[in-house]
C-alpha cells in the first residue's frame, strides 16, 4: 500500500495487513505471517459451514469475505446450484 502496509492483495480488507515495509522485514512477515491464508479454516462458518463444496472454494477469495455475516458477500456454487448450472 502506500503507506507501506502489506496486503496480500490490495482488494482485501484492511484487518489483514499483515505488517509495514518501513517496520517489519519483508522476509519475517513473509515467512512468519499470513497464516489467515495459510490455514482457511476460520473461514467454515455461516452457510459455508456446512457446505459439501467448502473444500473446492475454502470460503471464496478473501476479498468477498463479510466479516459482519462472517460468510462470503458472493457463493459461486449457491449461485450455480439456483440457476441451474449444467456442464
Amino acid at each position: 500500500m502506500v503507506n507501506g502496509d502489506i496486503l496480500a492483495c490490495p482488494n482485501n480488507n484492511r484487518s489483514f495487513r499483515q505488517g509495514n515495509i518501513h517496520r517489519d522485514s519483508f522476509v519475517d512477515v513473509w515467512e512468519n505471517r499470513f497464516q489467515a491464508f495459510r490455514d482457511r479454516s476460520w473461514v467454515k462458518s455461516g452457510r459455508c459451514a456446512e457446505c459439501e463444496e467448502w473444500s473446492l472454494c475454502q470460503g471464496n477469495g478473501m476479498h468477498l469475505w463479510d466479516f459482519e455475516s462472517e460468510e462470503p458477500c458472493v457463493c459461486h456454487y449457491r449461485d450455480f446450484e439456483l440457476e441451474g448450472f449444467e456442464d
